[in-house]
């Protein structure tokens, strides 16, 4: 796992951005063995849900809702849409 310097979040080992934050990761350091904080790794796991979770959600309504957004602009202000 890579801490993300700015935010603390655990990233997996191939990230080069935090998942969280968006922050640059340092390049990654040789594995130690350290003690779990067992706390910690939940608090970092359900963050990360956290952020899947609303990330899902706000894809669902923006699909939605895109038709009538789209609706509901003046014709030559509408973009054109490609349905799925």
């Amino acid at each position: 796992m890579r801490e993300c310097p700015a935010c603390t979040f655990k990233n997996d080992d191939d990230a080069s951005t935090c998942d969280v934050c968006d922050e640059p990761l340092e390049a990654a350091a040789p594995a130690a063995a350290a003690p779990v904080n067992a706390v910690k790794a939940w608090h970092q796991e359900g963050l990360r849900l956290i952020a899947r979770e609303t990330d899902d959600r706000m894809r669902t309504l923006l699909r939605s809702n895109l038709a009538a957004l789209v609706e509901a602009l003046p014709p030559d202000e509408a973009p054109p849409v490609a349905t799925p």
